[in-house]
């Protein structure tokens, strides 16, 4: 008698945990950000409930063109911004990614940028705040998830006042907060935090690709004589400007960045801060969840503190073993996949 009670218990709770996992909105999350998590890993997982994704070439508005995941045509929708990769939207992880979400019962955009190309461009932030803008309604606001520069632009996009009131949230993952901290970081491999200097072990690759990216933030007027100072070329002769650019490219002293900055040509500074989220991160009206690995060698794991620090609607998850937006093996999984799981819970949460 005993024996036979016990079986119905453990039947009831194989039948019925699931269903009470299904019906209440942030434990189903939970269970989806698992699955999320396997599939964009790569990882083999049963998924008996997953939707079939199909993918198509979409323009949802005048010059903003990108793809596509369709989870289901009542699914809510997700903005995917990717970082500085080369492949763009036909990066292998970016379609892990967006194909594990929309799985999982989103729609899911990946727009075509200029970032790609390992650029700043402001057309880039339009064209978020166009897709923003196109892809959201009045009853339907949109849910927004940046990976590295990618998530900055998209801070950026959602600081925008006709995009107030159309995000149900934003989601950060190795996104930087100002891009003269990630100046100083790429430049002097340290920050100042608190006042107090923090090594941040960056790559000759990060350094070659912002600092190329810096220099294309500059005029016509100095763009040639930087990148030809920072090849080697004399500079001995740079016009005033150029070598105020130069100087805060070439330094390696981390508490010398404000002062070099304060040189900066007026035009090429207000482009810096143009750049910055942390420029009017007061616009943010949206609850904001950070993402960030203390061995990111792109980013400098203090911007996100910083960020934190300025959204009051935030809340931020630091890892140890991700590689900036890049998995870590086995070992490193174990440390930081829980904690990757609960942020990806509160991003899926928000739309349930």
């Amino acid at each position: 008698m005993i024996a036979t009670r016990r079986r119905r218990v453990w039947l009831a709770l194989v039948v019925v945990l699931p269903l009470v996992v299904w019906v209440v909105p942030a434990l189903r999350a939970r269970g989806k950000a698992v699955v999320v998590l396997a599939d964009a890993s790569d990882v083999p997982f049963p998924r008996p409930f997953a939707r079939d994704v199909r993918v198509e070439v979409m323009e949802p508005a005048p010059g903003v063109v990108g793809d596509l995941y369709e989870g289901g045509s009542d699914a809510p929708l997700l903005l995917f911004v990717p970082g500085a990769t080369l492949d763009g939207r036909d990066d292998a992880r970016v379609i892990e990614a967006a194909t594990a979400l929309a799985g999982a019962g989103r729609r899911v955009f990946v727009p075509e940028l200029d970032l790609y190309e390992r650029t700043f461009r402001a057309r880039d932030v339009e064209r978020l705040v166009a897709s923003i803008s196109a892809l959201s309604s009045d009853d339907e606001r949109i849910g927004v998830v940046g990976f590295s520069y990618g998530g900055s632009l998209a801070l950026l996009a959602a600081q925008d006042p006709t995009t107030h009131g159309r995000i149900a949230y934003l989601a950060t993952f190795g996104a930087y907060f100002d891009l003269l901290h990630l100046l100083q970081g790429v430049t002097t491999g340290s920050t100042i935090l608190d006042g107090e200097a923090v090594i941040f072990p960056t790559v000759p690759e990060a350094r070659d690709i912002l600092t190329d990216a810096t220099v294309l933030l500059a005029s016509d007027r100095f763009a040639d004589e930087v990148a030809g100072a920072l090849d080697g070329d004399d500079s001995d002769d740079l016009s005033e400007g150029a070598d105020a650019i130069v100087e805060l490219l070439s330094n390696r002293d981390p508490r010398r960045t404000e002062e070099l900055a304060g040189n900066l040509p007026g035009r090429f500074r207000a482009t810096l801060d143009r750049f910055s989220p942390a420029t009017a991160i007061e616009q943010l009206d949206a609850p904001l969840f950070i993402l960030q690995s203390k061995k990111d060698a792109a980013t400098p794991w203090t911007e996100a503190v910083l960020l934190e620090r300025s959204v009051k609607d935030s809340r931020l998850v630091l890892l140890n073993h991700f590689s900036h937006v890049d998995p870590p093996g086995l070992g490193g999984w174990l440390g930081d996949g829980p904690k990757t799981w609960w942020w990806l819970s509160w991003v899926l949460a928000a739309q349930e």
